[in-house]
């Protein structure tokens, strides 16, 4: 094993653009809605629709959202998102419609409410319901579904038309989802319930009509996606270790440039490394704890991982 320590040529505190801004589209993994009026057993699972407020008996329904991150590059530094509901039906003239982050997973099953779907199907296996997350097998902590009460925000609902959410803690919950995907159970989609009536319908993820369908917009920057990477991402393991970078080569060597970025895409550290194969122990500059990208280029390539610093 040969032992490299360089010390820090770069540090910079200023936000740096590692190439320009990409945009991904992407569609929900799964939605659902839940309905209070019989908690234990109604949902609509794969219905073309979400519904989210009350309906004129008081009735009161919530839409389940959840979007995967693995269309994004490994390296992705997110810079902002936009969610797009848009409505299908309503009861009520403009309303506000806020967004939560879930707290607990939650599944969406086989039910398909017939007609209008406005008062939902009989839940199957792996459903969510108002008083199951998942269908007969698991409940939620609380009925009505398990949520940080803080908004991650709202936005105005009409007859018709799209509600658009987006903002710095919607933008969090998207970085830390995509950091920690076992934490990702998406948003829970709450109307006015102060106010009789409230509910609107909104297309689901099943629609016919793809142009009607939830969309997350993701705006980030980087590397990988501008320039696909000619390194096989098993040639490097990167691990930090006390105090270091361990640099595990399955091939690479000679020099190469190793750039070190925050989730924010603050440039943490740049600087030359010399790499032979085997293990490479690398002087590391000092990090807070948390997630970073780290980035080496050199002539065969581009090569991103993810590390945490504990």
């Amino acid at each position: 094993m040969k032992n490299i320590k360089l010390t820090l040529a770069i540090l910079s505190l200023s936000i740096v653009t590692m190439q320009a801004q990409y945009k991904r589209i992407i569609e929900p993994s799964a939605d659902n809605t839940i309905y209070n009026e019989n908690p234990d057993s109604l949902s609509n699972g794969s219905g073309e629709y979400i519904f989210a407020g009350t309906t004129d008996k008081n009735a009161k329904r919530r839409a389940l959202l959840k979007f995967d991150f693995d269309s994004l590059p490994t390296d992705a530094i997110i810079d902002s998102v936009e969610l797009t509901l848009t409505v299908s039906k309503s009861i009520s003239g403009s309303k506000e419609v806020k967004l939560f982050a879930l707290t607990s997973d939650w599944g969406e099953g086989e039910s398909d409410a017939p007609g209008e779907e406005g008062r939902g199907a009989t839940a199957q296996a792996d459903d969510a319901t108002w008083t199951y997350a998942f269908f007969e097998s698991s409940s939620w902590n609380t009925a009505g579904g398990d949520f940080n009460p803080v908004p991650s925000d709202s936005a105005l609902a009409g007859m018709s038309g799209t509600s658009v959410f987006t903002g710095e803690v919607l933008k969090q919950d998207v970085i830390h989802w995509f950091t920690n995907p076992d934490e990702n159970f998406g948003w829970i989609v709450i109307s006015d319930e102060m106010f009789i009536p409230s509910a609107k319908r909104f297309y689901s993820r099943e629609h016919a009509d793809e142009s009607k369908r939830p969309k997350l917009k993701v705006y980030f920057q980087s590397v990988l996606a501008s320039e696909p990477s000619h390194v096989n991402q098993s040639a490097l393991r990167i691990v930090p270790e006390n105090g270091t970078w361990i640099i595990q080569s399955e091939s690479l060597s000679g020099p190469h440039t190793m750039f070190v970025h925050s989730m924010t895409g603050a440039l943490q550290c740049k600087k030359q490394i010399q790499i032979e194969k085997g293990s490479n122990i690398i002087e590391r500059e000092s990090l807070d704890a948390g997630i970073y990208i780290v980035t080496i280029h050199g002539k065969e390539g581009r090569f991103a991982e993810k590390v945490v610093i504990l």
